[in-house]
């Protein structure tokens, strides 16, 4: 059977037999295309099956939405999502090593592509996958809110990428997933000096000191040099940042910030052996993420407190800021936030502070507070 089709496109194609297997032998924009799959991947078993075929494809050409990659069946296997992703891992690894992306980003895609994708949507070609096919991944899901939310935004950079590529042709629906606000949590100057007296090590403890006065990032504390700090004019430059246990000379938000230093960090500081390089060394090397995080939780639980570091030392910083008065914006450029919406979970501790004072008395409470004093003096006489 022959089907011809030329309007805009010509077309010519015809069923063939190949051992025990058919295939269409078309002609279509000029070059020879053979196709021994569907769509699914599955042969050509009977010529019925494969006229059915032909006439599928010229339906598809009539509207002018026939591409051969979706039928060719090694087309089909690099579209299928486990295969598709790891050929975008690697070009995200391209990127990581030019500084597009960073080291820790890099993990955390490697972590959900591994742990989630395609453990559930691996077998998926991605150009077939619908808002359906992820609300039901989702669902299929064990794990918080926000595991799910940090999946969707790895898989929608998949679909980005694809449609850039012109490897698909649009990006599906995406479910909205609500994330509860973390709970407001800081702490006061008492309660962090107390923590602070647990390290013994003067560095350690001038490290903590660094997070708790300034409310710098942990990455940045750790990736601080020398040539950063002067104690002259008491200003410390943030200009870059450890990524996971890699310098990177940006910081996360990209910025540079020129902070005033507080009597008690010119004190740590000029108590402080200035060499080369780092500030903060450990045989020779900065600090590692993972030792910081040890030596913070078993300090605070000597001192009986249980608080992560970051809500212990940058959140606390910026909460008491905010009571204090201090303008959002001069928050938000403090610790170099681009967006204003990292900057409005300060503006939440004052809500939180309004709560926590006592109840005001209503005009009701009042007035039954004097309807049983004076029926207690009627009782005393």
């Amino acid at each position: 059977m022959r089907a011809r089709s030329c309007d805009n496109l010509c077309m010519s194609g015809k069923v063939r037999k190949n051992r025990e297997n058919f295939y269409i032998d078309l002609h279509w924009k000029g070059e020879r295309v053979r196709l021994f799959s569907d769509r699914e991947g599955n042969p050509l078993y009977s010529e019925r099956q494969a006229n059915r075929f032909l006439e599928r494809i010229r339906s598809e050409i009539d509207g002018d939405e026939f591409d051969p990659k979706n039928y060719i069946k090694r087309e089909l296997k690099a579209l299928r999502l486990d295969n598709y992703v790891q050929a975008w891992l690697l070009r995200q690894q391209r990127r990581l090593e030019v500084g597009e992306i960073s080291h820790g980003y890099f993990r955390e895609q490697s972590s959900v592509l591994r742990n989630y994708l395609i453990p559930h949507l691996g077998t998926r070609d991605i150009r077939t996958l619908t808002k359906g096919n992820l609300d039901d991944f989702l669902l299929e899901l064990e794990v918080s809110p926000k595991t799910k939310k940090n999946a969707l935004g790895v898989l929608r950079a998949i679909f980005t990428d694809a449609l850039d590529r012109e490897d698909i042709k649009k990006i599906p629906k995406f479910p909205k997933i609500r994330t509860d606000d973390p709970k407001v949590r800081w702490l006061d100057p008492e309660a962090q000096d107390a923590i602070l007296a647990q390290f013994t090590d003067p560095m350690r403890r001038a490290f903590f000191a660094l997070l708790v006065h300034m409310g710098i990032r942990p990455g940045e504390g750790r990736g601080l040099r020398w040539a950063d700090v002067d104690l002259e004019h008491g200003i410390l430059t943030v200009h870059a940042a450890m990524d996971l246990n890699y310098y990177r000379d940006t910081t996360k938000e990209g910025d540079v910030r020129h902070l005033p230093m507080p009597p008690e960090m010119i004190e740590i500081f000029s108590g402080m052996e200035r060499t080369a390089g780092y500030v903060f060394t450990l045989n020779g090397r900065p600090y590692a993420q993972q030792r910081i995080g040890k030596w913070w939780r078993k300090a605070a639980a000597a001192a009986g407190y249980d608080i992560p570091l970051y809500m212990a030392t940058k959140h606390s910083l910026g909460c008491r800021a905010r009571l204090a008065g201090v303008p959002l914006d001069v928050i938000q450029d403090y610790f170099g936030h681009k967006s204003a919406v990292s900057t409005r979970r300060y503006a939440k501790i004052q809500i939180e502070t309004f709560k926590a004072m006592h109840r005001q008395p209503t005009v009701s409470d009042i007035n039954e507070a004097r309807k049983k004093v004076s029926n207690s003096k009627k009782l005393a006489r």
